[in-house]
Protein backbone atom coordinates (compact mmCIF):
# COMPACT_ATOMS: atom_id res chain seq x y z
CA UNK A 1 0.00 0.00 0.00
CA UNK A 2 2.43 2.73 1.40
CA UNK A 3 4.58 1.52 -2.04
CA UNK A 4 1.76 1.92 -4.23
CA UNK A 5 1.55 5.89 -2.60
CA UNK A 6 4.82 6.52 -3.45
CA UNK A 7 4.90 5.02 -6.99
CA UNK A 8 1.76 7.23 -7.02
CA UNK A 9 3.59 10.27 -6.08
CA UNK A 10 6.74 9.94 -8.24
CA UNK A 11 4.59 9.35 -11.14
CA UNK A 12 3.18 12.38 -10.64
CA UNK A 13 6.15 14.41 -9.89
CA UNK A 14 7.84 13.15 -12.91
CA UNK A 15 4.59 14.11 -14.81
CA UNK A 16 4.61 17.73 -13.77
CA UNK A 17 2.90 18.36 -10.59
CA UNK A 18 4.28 19.91 -7.78
CA UNK A 19 3.14 20.06 -4.50
CA UNK A 20 2.16 23.82 -3.95
CA UNK A 21 3.96 24.30 -0.75
CA UNK A 22 7.41 23.91 -2.09
CA UNK A 23 6.69 24.82 -5.40
CA UNK A 24 9.87 25.66 -7.26
CA UNK A 25 12.21 24.50 -4.46
CA UNK A 26 15.46 23.26 -6.02
CA UNK A 27 17.16 22.63 -2.33
CA UNK A 28 16.03 21.41 0.85
CA UNK A 29 18.07 20.96 4.54
CA UNK A 30 17.02 19.74 7.76
CA UNK A 31 16.23 21.86 10.34
CA UNK A 32 19.08 20.99 12.37
CA UNK A 33 21.55 22.29 10.28
CA UNK A 34 22.60 25.61 8.06
CA UNK A 35 24.61 24.83 4.82
CA UNK A 36 26.62 27.51 3.63
CA UNK A 37 24.21 27.45 0.59
CA UNK A 38 21.44 28.60 2.12
CA UNK A 39 21.60 32.53 2.68
CA UNK A 40 22.08 32.75 -1.60
CA UNK A 41 18.88 31.41 -2.23
CA UNK A 42 15.24 32.45 -1.53
CA UNK A 43 13.25 30.47 1.45
CA UNK A 44 10.43 28.71 0.37
CA UNK A 45 9.08 26.88 3.36
CA UNK A 46 9.93 24.91 6.00
CA UNK A 47 7.85 21.37 5.88
CA UNK A 48 8.55 19.38 9.56
CA UNK A 49 12.30 18.94 10.06
CA UNK A 50 12.88 20.06 6.31
CA UNK A 51 13.50 23.99 4.70
CA UNK A 52 13.09 24.52 1.46
CA UNK A 53 14.70 26.79 -1.31
CA UNK A 54 14.52 28.15 -4.75
CA UNK A 55 16.93 30.17 -7.05
CA UNK A 56 17.32 33.54 -6.98
CA UNK A 57 16.71 35.53 -10.12
CA UNK A 58 15.52 34.02 -13.38
CA UNK A 59 16.71 31.03 -12.21
CA UNK A 60 13.81 30.39 -9.54
CA UNK A 61 11.22 31.32 -12.03
CA UNK A 62 8.67 28.51 -13.71
CA UNK A 63 10.19 29.72 -17.10
CA UNK A 64 13.75 27.90 -16.15
CA UNK A 65 12.16 24.57 -15.61
CA UNK A 66 11.54 24.06 -19.52
CA UNK A 67 12.82 20.48 -20.00
CA UNK A 68 10.58 17.65 -20.00
CA UNK A 69 10.90 14.28 -18.35
CA UNK A 70 12.11 11.64 -20.98
CA UNK A 71 12.12 8.49 -18.64
CA UNK A 72 14.73 6.39 -17.28
CA UNK A 73 16.83 7.11 -13.81
CA UNK A 74 20.11 6.34 -12.42
CA UNK A 75 21.05 3.66 -10.69
CA UNK A 76 20.82 4.46 -6.72
CA UNK A 77 24.00 3.83 -6.03
CA UNK A 78 27.29 6.55 -5.48
CA UNK A 79 28.42 8.37 -8.16
CA UNK A 80 31.87 7.96 -9.40
CA UNK A 81 34.12 11.33 -8.68
CA UNK A 82 35.21 13.13 -11.86
CA UNK A 83 38.63 13.36 -11.28
CA UNK A 84 38.53 17.11 -13.98
CA UNK A 85 35.88 18.41 -11.14
CA UNK A 86 35.49 21.76 -9.98
CA UNK A 87 34.04 22.64 -7.06
CA UNK A 88 31.87 25.29 -9.00
CA UNK A 89 30.38 22.51 -11.27
CA UNK A 90 28.68 21.84 -7.92
CA UNK A 91 28.72 25.30 -5.86
CA UNK A 92 24.56 26.13 -6.38
CA UNK A 93 25.98 30.12 -6.06
CA UNK A 94 28.35 29.60 -9.04
CA UNK A 95 25.42 27.32 -10.99
CA UNK A 96 22.94 30.21 -10.47
CA UNK A 97 25.67 32.69 -11.18
CA UNK A 98 26.49 30.58 -14.65
CA UNK A 99 22.64 30.25 -15.25
CA UNK A 100 21.99 34.08 -15.10
CA UNK A 101 24.57 35.11 -17.40
CA UNK A 102 23.06 32.17 -19.98
CA UNK A 103 19.86 33.98 -19.82
CA UNK A 104 21.64 37.55 -19.99
CA UNK A 105 23.70 36.09 -22.74
CA UNK A 106 20.24 34.95 -24.94
CA UNK A 107 18.39 38.30 -24.41
CA UNK A 108 21.41 40.45 -25.39
CA UNK A 109 21.84 42.08 -22.13
CA UNK A 110 24.01 42.77 -19.59
CA UNK A 111 24.43 39.64 -16.43
CA UNK A 112 22.77 40.57 -13.42
CA UNK A 113 25.74 42.06 -10.34
CA UNK A 114 27.57 40.30 -8.06
CA UNK A 115 26.07 40.19 -4.98
CA UNK A 116 27.20 43.41 -2.76
CA UNK A 117 27.40 41.53 1.10
CA UNK A 118 26.51 43.41 4.46
CA UNK A 119 30.07 44.64 5.83
CA UNK A 120 29.99 41.83 8.91
CA UNK A 121 29.57 39.41 5.91
CA UNK A 122 32.42 41.16 3.91
CA UNK A 123 34.66 41.04 7.34
CA UNK A 124 33.88 37.38 7.69
CA UNK A 125 34.82 36.77 4.41
CA UNK A 126 32.65 38.08 1.56
CA UNK A 127 31.67 35.61 -1.36
CA UNK A 128 33.83 33.18 0.13
CA UNK A 129 31.72 32.08 2.53
CA UNK A 130 29.68 31.04 -0.25
CA UNK A 131 31.83 28.96 -2.21
CA UNK A 132 31.78 24.96 -1.92
CA UNK A 133 35.83 24.74 -0.97
CA UNK A 134 35.61 22.42 1.80
CA UNK A 135 34.11 18.64 1.78
CA UNK A 136 30.58 18.07 3.75
CA UNK A 137 31.05 17.92 7.38
CA UNK A 138 34.58 19.47 7.40
CA UNK A 139 32.98 23.06 8.47
CA UNK A 140 31.93 24.20 11.96
CA UNK A 141 28.72 22.07 12.29
CA UNK A 142 30.75 18.77 11.92
CA UNK A 143 29.17 16.07 14.31
CA UNK A 144 26.09 18.35 14.71
CA UNK A 145 23.15 16.24 13.29
CA UNK A 146 20.82 14.73 15.08
CA UNK A 147 21.01 11.28 15.84
CA UNK A 148 17.01 10.49 14.02
CA UNK A 149 19.14 12.17 10.88
CA UNK A 150 22.28 10.65 11.07
CA UNK A 151 21.26 7.84 8.14
CA UNK A 152 19.40 10.18 5.95
CA UNK A 153 19.47 9.11 2.63
CA UNK A 154 20.78 5.42 3.32
CA UNK A 155 19.14 1.99 2.70
CA UNK A 156 17.61 0.65 5.75
CA UNK A 157 17.93 -2.51 4.04
CA UNK A 158 19.04 -3.31 0.61
CA UNK A 159 16.08 -4.13 -1.60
Amino acid sequence: MWWDRAADVARAALGGAVYAPVGLATHYHTVQIHPYWADSLDHVGTIGAHRFYKWRGAAGLRQAFSDAYRGGEPVAAPAARRADATPSETDPLALARAYEEAVAEARGVAAAPAPVYSAAIEARGGDALFRANAAPGAGPNTGQVREEYARSGQWLKQP
